[in-house]
């Protein structure tokens, strides 16, 4: 069996060039914390949408911590403001739990300006 591997790099907040396309793997590593919160829901649905049953989804965005109240940080890091968004396991449940379920999770503090914390999920296409 010969397998086929694509990159592409394009806005993720509009997939109509995809078509049809389904996807065995989709990467969202540090992408989605940069979407608005109103368009959460849509680009859940375009990853479904682009998936198909045994698919897998690894997600890589930034943790709220359980102690922490506030949604976003703010963010300077490339000399512009960014409203970035905190997930937290109910967050990613809200978005892609009636597509997907979480097979793995994992913490993670790489060394970045903020101090922040990622939450990596690995997610199966139901």
């Amino acid at each position: 069996m010969k397998s086929q591997l694509t990159f592409t790099v394009a806005d993720i907040t509009d997939l109509s060039f995809l078509g049809d396309a389904r996807f065995d793997l989709v990467l969202d590593w540090a992408a989605l914390h940069c979407i608005p919160k109103e368009m959460w829901k849509e680009y859940a649905a375009h990853i479904a949408a682009h998936t198909h049953k045994d698919s897998l989804y690894l997600l890589r965005a930034f943790a709220k911590e359980p102690a922490e109240t506030h949604e976003f940080i703010i963010d300077h890091a490339t000399h512009t403001t960014t409203k970035v968004y905190l997930f937290d396991d109910a967050i990613i449940d809200e978005l892609f739990g009636d597509a997907f379920r979480v097979i793995r999770t994992h913490h993670s503090k790489p060394r970045t300006k903020a101090h922040r914390s990622f939450n990596e999920y690995l997610m199966v296409r139901m």
